[in-house]
């Protein structure tokens, strides 16, 4: 028996000074290579990056109604997509669940309807430097100064969203409907297993980042010694930067993938079937965003490597599921529909300085050029 406990003390000190000895050496690892910190979307911003170097409307005011302009949001009575609350300021506008578009004319002939989620509605840009604000302008110019755009862009909705929203909405015969989307159809029915979209109270994850047994004991425990314990501290990031179920399980990611392409498709001739039925054109365009670029820039890797901190996984899930959104643009394409791949758009664009403020949202000088391609290929085919 005293042999016994002799070697269980001796046990005992052996695994004390084993986790004395990691601890010291990952404190003097943290202290050599201290762990990258996650930058916040307003604390990143308010840095002032490089998208908004040349941007003379930056500023406290700016970015405190950037902020604080979609805190209205609402879900629609008895549907399944969300509509901003209006908003009055100097550089964001909003009335009657749209944002402002600037340089409308005071009379009319024809609309031209923009749907999306929040690239299309810009929170990152004041209303003159909106997709659809440059739209507008772009008519003016061109001699068609009776064509009004309006901007029914609304964080976080997804194509099946849009199209609800679409057919709540009347419509008039030559009106041109647009949706640019894509982003959405990734981060909610695939990353987040939501195939149904986000609504105010309803949970993004749906359990996605669920912990197992022995992580489900450990995590309070790291979260209580983090601020004394290297061990603890780096324990706990590990837990917290735990790949989504929807990744890691390969049954769940390809149902997920086969319903978000499944569903886009669906979207999107349920739309341009309404449209055409009230005379109207019906256009789609698939939206770039930073995964679809083919490089990227040294401030481009870190805008990713800051986005990759919080969403784990994130480009993995844009690298499987964009092919499946692909094929389904080019599946209503073949059907009739007026469907276009715009992910190549900035791929040969000579941008030094990077216009992305995140992994998919873009500063004004991008706005202007994805508008330029929409008046474009929406010019065409009016000819």
């Amino acid at each position: 028996m005293k042999k016994i406990f002799q070697r269980l003390f001796l046990i005992l000190i052996g695994v004390v000074l084993g986790l004395l000895t990691a601890e010291g050496s990952l404190r003097l690892f943290l202290l050599f290579y201290p762990s990258t910190n996650y930058m916040g979307k307003w604390e990143f911003r308010a840095a002032r990056p490089v998208p908004y170097k040349d941007a003379d409307y930056f500023g406290k005011e700016f970015l405190d109604e950037s902020m604080r302009c979609i805190t209205g949001i609402r879900r629609a009575r008895d549907a399944n997509f969300i509509i901003p609350g209006d908003f009055t300021g100097k550089y964001f506008n909003i009335k009657n669940g749209k944002r402002h578009t600037c340089h409308q004319p005071s009379s009319y002939k024809r609309r031209v309807l923009l749907f999306g989620g929040s690239t299309v509605f810009s929170q990152e840009v004041p209303d003159e430097h909106t997709i659809a604000s440059y739209l507008q302008m772009l008519f003016l110019e061109n001699g068609k100064d009776d064509v009004i755009v309006e901007n029914y862009g609304t964080v976080s909705m997804i194509a099946s969203q849009q199209t609800e929203r679409l057919l709540q909405t009347p419509l008039n015969p030559d009106d041109v409907v647009i949706f640019y989307d894509g982003t959405n159809d990734v981060i909610y029915p695939v990353y987040y297993g939501n195939a149904a979209g986000w609504l105010p109270g309803r949970s993004l994850s749906r359990g996605t980042k669920e912990l197992n047994w022995l992580q489900r004991r450990l995590y309070p425990l790291c979260l209580k010694y983090s601020n004394i314990s290297a061990i603890a501290k780096s324990s706990l990031k590990y837990l917290e930067r735990k790949r989504p179920i929807t990744l890691t399980d390969s049954s769940l990611l390809d149902e997920n993938l086969k319903k978000a392409g499944q569903n886009y498709k669906q979207a999107l001739i349920k739309a341009n079937d309404y449209v055409t039925e009230k005379k109207g054109e019906f256009y789609h365009f698939l939206q770039p965003c930073i995964f679809t670029l083919p490089k990227h820039s040294k401030y481009e890797k870190e805008v990713i490597a800051n986005t990759l901190q919080e969403y784990i996984g994130m480009n993995r899930a844009f690298a499987v599921a964009y092919p499946q959104l692909k094929a389904a643009s080019d599946a209503v394409k073949a059907e009739g529909v007026k469907s276009f791949d715009l992910t190549d758009i900035f791929d040969q664009w000579s941008q030094n300085d990077g216009f992305y403020l995140d992994s998919f949202h873009v500063n004004h000088v991008a706005n202007k050029r994805i508008a330029d391609f929409i008046y474009e290929i929406i010019s065409e085919n009016d000819r």
